[in-house]
């Protein structure tokens, strides 16, 4: 997973973790036990990445979707 990332695409994940309050090691250990959101924060980034989206234009991205993930989240419950 991450073990075979580029210098760049560490920065880039650092930077979207930091600007949605994710301390790196924490999640990267969650992301090692398989949790369900951690998994799907790093398919979002993966995702922006993949895309060429620049870094302030995936925080806003990212944002948005953890928005509409804890609005759905909450209104199921």
């Amino acid at each position: 997973m991450l073990a075979t990332c580029s210098y760049t695409r560490i920065k880039y994940y650092k930077a979207l973790l930091s600007h949605i309050h994710l301390d790196a090691v924490s999640f990267l250990n969650k992301l090692k036990e398989k949790d369900a959101y951690e998994g799907l924060i790093y398919q979002w980034m993966e995702e922006l990445y993949q895309q060429q989206k620049s870094i302030k234009e995936a925080k806003l991205i990212l944002q948005k979707r953890r928005y509409q993930y804890y609005c759905q989240k909450n209104f199921r419950s």
